[in-house]
């Protein structure tokens, strides 16, 4: 077993030996879901959503990446990474900063009420679509019971008013920190227009002529791979923060999580392929 804060030495796998790891990895996922399932309070609420919505975007990744797309894979490994290190402050925190899990709904609502306020304001408020947008936007945040007054408007780069994820990444560290000048930075160039980017995968400069490049390029694993880092890392944290609800079951996730993610970095995958 790998120390939980120590970053693997880097091997790449193949995408045979990842697509194994990505079933191991999926099957731990459902196991964490099926812990958290049925909650009433807010914190498991969003604790839940968030791994719901993880597994989502990893398996839409890995199908994505069977259409042999690779401009998509780096964009979705972002969002897996805001996603992680989402679930990982929170849990982290969650006793110090119960309050944290709060500032992650009215964030979210008060960009709701700017965005509903500004739309009031547009030059097309008066179109149907437009006066249906803001009477949806208007019955959730009054459903939400929602007072824009006590909200914050100061938004970093994150959902928490005084922290941007990089300053998430610092606290967390790990993986998490390590990747964040360097993977975070670089899915930039798929997620943002980007002049390297076109260059590089969607035009053909190599004639006098430039054409199209409409084919993707080459798939990499690389995205793939960090991407299963990061929910390993989740899963993990995850078991260590049921400790005293069943220490049975989190003991063997936080066991399983570290080996897979040992695997994932110095050898093959176990043959097989674990299910709750």
């Amino acid at each position: 077993m790998t120390d939980a804060n120590q970053i693997p030495t880097s091997r790449i796998p193949t995408a045979t030996e990842l697509r194994t790891f990505s079933q191991q990895t999926e099957a731990l996922m459902l196991e964490c879901i099926e812990e958290s399932d049925s909650v009433v309070n807010l914190d498991g609420k969003i604790k839940l959503g968030l791994l719901v919505k993880l597994l989502k975007v990893y398996r839409n990744m890995f199908a994505i990446a069977d259409l042999n797309d690779s401009d998509t894979p780096p964009i979705l490994a972002r969002i897996i990474y805001e996603l992680a290190l989402s679930f990982i402050f929170l849990v982290i925190n969650q006793d110090d900063h119960p309050e944290y899990f709060e500032l992650f709904r009215k964030t979210t609502l008060q960009r709701m009420a700017d965005l509903m306020k500004n739309a009031e304001n547009a030059p097309d408020k008066d179109r149907k679509s437009n006066k249906d947008m803001v009477d949806g936007l208007r019955k959730k945040l009054s459903d939400e019971q929602f007072n824009s007054d006590e909200s914050s408007k100061n938004y970093p780069k994150s959902w928490l008013p005084d922290k941007s994820y990089y300053q998430m990444a610092k606290e967390v560290g790990g993986e998490f920190l390590a990747a964040y000048n360097i993977f975070y930075e670089a899915t930039s160039t798929f997620v943002h227009p980007n002049w390297l980017d076109i260059e590089r995968n969607h035009i053909d400069t190599s004639n006098t002529l430039v054409t199209a490049q409409l084919k993707s390029p080459p798939l990499s694993v690389l995205p793939l791979c960090t991407a299963s880092c990061f929910i390993l890392r989740t899963i993990e944290v995850f078991g260590m923060s049921i400790f005293d609800k069943n220490s049975t079951k989190s003991k063997r996730l936080v066991e399983r999580s570290r080996h897979i993610h040992h695997l994932l970095h110095n050898g093959s995958p176990d043959p097989i392929i674990w299910t709750p």
